[in-house]
């Protein structure tokens, strides 16, 4: 069995469907554990560049895959037909990239029936893109690894999907629901950091960050009911 890192674990936990298209698939890790485990039937397995896709295309064979899986060269969703793969994931990359993909290719976008992300920065950005688009967050997780902290968003196409508020884009409602032990470290990290370079930044943004961390912070640190 492949070893998989705790973010890859937990973007796995979240797939679901047929076909599993992997957006930036590096070494095709996920696509083969999804494939070995019995989640998903078959892949694609996406890369831009030719060196991580023939990466890829070594682990495949080496798992005796190639029947399941196969590879395309191309950037983000481009490689993809509408309808094509009912799961997309789309890992490890800028919260800005991410946005860019889904919109540049919105024939496809407006198919996927489970989306996967899991952006490096720009979080909030991202969970108002994905409800501006019509997919309705429907779990959310975070996890550490090392000194980093990862979120991994699980959306579906929805009607009527209520807005959030500043608070839950920027730190996510699902994990606020549920007072997320992770979330709470981290939000106990991100004051640390706001007091070391508090001198340095005083914009709007800055402040409501600030006050917004304090606030969740008190809440989930108060003892359960």
């Amino acid at each position: 069995m492949i070893k998989l890192s705790p973010r890859l674990k937990t973007v796995l936990s979240f797939v679901k469907g047929s076909c599993l298209a992997d957006i930036g698939t590096d070494h095709g890790y996920l696509v083969i554990a999804a494939c070995m485990e019995g989640i998903i039937e078959k892949a694609i397995a996406c890369d831009i560049s030719h060196g991580p896709l023939s990466k890829a295309e070594e682990n495949i064979k080496r798992y005796d895959l190639g029947q399941q899986i196969v590879t395309r060269l191309g950037f983000g969703l481009q490689p993809i037909l509408p309808d094509e793969a009912d799961c997309v994931v789309i890992a490890g990359m800028g919260g800005m990239r991410i946005i860019d993909i889904l919109k540049e290719s919105p024939d496809v976008t407006k198919k996927i029936k489970r989306l996967i992300v899991q952006p490096q920065h720009d979080i909030p950005a991202v969970r108002q893109a994905l409800h501006s688009m019509g997919f309705g967050i429907i779990d959310e997780a975070m996890v550490q690894e090392c000194e980093r902290f990862y979120n991994i968003v699980a959306a579906e196409p929805q009607e009527n999907i209520l807005p959030y508020t500043e608070v839950e884009y920027l730190l996510g409602k699902c994990l606020l629901n549920r007072r997320d032990k992770i979330l709470l470290a981290y939000t106990e990290r991100e004051l640390q950091r706001i007091e070391k370079y508090k001198s340095q930044a005083v914009s709007a943004d800055f402040i409501f960050k600030e006050e917004a961390l304090r606030s969740i912070l008190f809440l989930m640190s108060k003892p359960e009911k």
